[in-house]
């Protein structure tokens, strides 16, 4: 139990049930949004999906970090914690790669 203040806040925070309940909401419409997605897929809602995805991706990395806050590096001792942080940092990885594919691709258009 962190003795710091604010710490102590987060820390009730992400070990509250609400947190966790918030939490798996949005894991279970995460895993709903990604079932939406097919080949041919309607541009407007090819956009819609690619947009919830950044914003689901916001939401785990705040996790994470609410979380990191909170446990400190103690929050690496959680093979969960370590699967969930793999995934966040994964999948802004997979943001950076997309953002740069949309770069380059710009670039070659007219060739």
């Amino acid at each position: 139990m962190p003795t710091n203040r604010i710490r102590k806040k987060f820390h009730d925070l992400v070990s509250s049930k609400e947190f966790d309940l918030v939490i798996m909401f949005f894991i279970a419409l995460n895993m709903f949004q990604m079932c939406l997605g097919y080949e041919g897929i309607d541009s407007t809602l090819e956009h819609l999906l690619v947009l919830s995805n950044h914003v689901f991706s916001l939401v785990f990395l705040l996790e994470a970090i609410f979380k990191l806050i909170a446990y400190g590096w103690s929050y690496f001792r959680n093979n969960q914690n370590r699967f969930d942080f793999f995934v966040v940092i994964s999948s802004f990885f997979d943001i950076v790669l997309e953002v740069v594919r949309d770069l380059g691709s710009d670039g070659f258009d007219d060739l």
